[in-house]
């Protein structure tokens, strides 16, 4: 099975008091953050990650 890879980038934003994570692939000047999370570990399981897990 081919996996697509994408870089992700994981921020800690003071202003929000969240990390943010960015998808640079996908990002534009509109929308640069998709989802956000209290821990590293959480921001990464946003249902924008676990609805596309191929199963």
């Amino acid at each position: 099975m081919n996996q697509l890879k994408y870089r992700v980038n994981i921020i800690w934003s003071d202003e929000d008091d969240y990390y943010l994570v960015e998808l640079p692939e996908f990002a534009t000047e509109i929308q640069r953050y998709f989802t956000h999370g209290e821990t590293y570990e959480e921001s990464l399981e946003s249902p924008v990650w676990t609805s596309q897990r191929p199963a």
